[in-house]
């Protein structure tokens, strides 16, 4: 026992070897290099990403993945492509679940606070923050994947739409489903399968609020924009995409815009996805309540 209380007391009287402190200078300069390193990547990823059609449609699928903003998608897309389910480390503990040892995470930007420029413009500053993908756990961890109905779908798309609906035998230009800005209404054709039923739904919505942000809209100048933003939403709603040619007209589109004016045109397209699949998933999630509580109904 006596040795014991030796080894004890040894611990305690051991010196421990404090790491040196890094001056404050040093440190805030440190992490200015680490905020402008993830700067310079997202810069050099927006070019990427509109240089090719299929690089463009891997971006739009990245959109859809994650509610990130477009600079914080971007860097995902550069340092982890193949990512499906991003936390930082605290939360994936929360679950019980472990980052394998050494692993290196993905940088984002984290806003912390504002401040005021020297020229009087209230900026928002930012932090580097990691977070770690579902393929990067020490153990293998199967995701919950959401199957949605055609029928939830379809509600939820048409959940307080903002436009009437009315099926028709021949919609203009032969388009199983069209909205008409003026007529204020979304024509389908009769007898169309789900599937193209779900995807025109998608595309003509993003039509609606591409109208409700800008103030009107034209299907040829602003087929890109709005085809841009359903694919978004097909891919979040897990609606199958039947036609992308759209994409081949990515490096026509972006010609001539620098990474800043890129960037806030790729904003804009998440914009228009986010509007009409927010308004989705409130329909979805009502249609979800309404079943479970008349099945509760019927146990009673």
């Amino acid at each position: 026992m006596s040795d014991i209380y030796n080894l004890l007391n040894n611990a305690a009287n051991e010196k421990v070897e404090e790491k040196p402190r890094i001056p404050p200078e040093e440190y805030a300069k440190q992490k200015q290099q680490k905020r402008q390193n993830l700067y310079d990547m997202a810069e050099k990823q927006t070019h990427e990403v509109v240089s090719s059609p299929q690089n463009y449609l891997n971006y739009l699928e990245m959109q859809s993945k994650f509610g990130y903003t477009v600079t914080n998608t971007l860097l995902v897309m550069a340092q982890c492509p193949q990512a499906t389910l991003l936390k930082d480390n605290n939360r994936w503990v929360e679950e019980k679940k472990y980052v394998k040892k050494g692993v290196k995470g993905i940088g984002i930007l984290e806003p912390k606070g504002e401040y005021q420029g020297n020229d009087g413009v209230i900026r928002t500053n930012y932090d580097v923050k990691y977070v770690f993908d579902i393929s990067q756990l020490n153990r293998p961890y199967r995701m919950k994947k959401q199957n949605l109905s055609v029928r939830e779908i379809i509600s939820g798309l048409v959940y307080q739409s903002p436009v009437k609906m009315q099926m028709v035998d021949n919609t203009e230009n032969g388009s199983l489903v069209q909205y008409s800005p003026d007529n204020q209404m979304i024509y389908y054709a009769d007898g169309m399968s789900p599937t193209d039923l779900m995807e025109g739904l998608a595309r003509e919505y993003c039509y609606v609020e591409f109208e409700s942000q800008y103030g009107n809209v034209d299907r040829t100048e602003d087929a890109f924009m709005v085809k841009s933003a359903a694919y978004i939403l097909c891919k979040k709603l897990n609606i199958p995409v039947s036609n992308v040619d759209f994409a081949n007209e990515v490096k026509n589109y972006f010609e001539g815009m620098d990474s800043r004016d890129t960037k806030e045109e790729l904003s804009n397209i998440k914009s228009i996805a986010d509007e009409v699949s927010n308004r989705a998933e409130r329909g979805i999630y009502r249609l979800q309540q309404e079943r479970d509580s008349a099945s509760r109904g019927e146990e009673r």
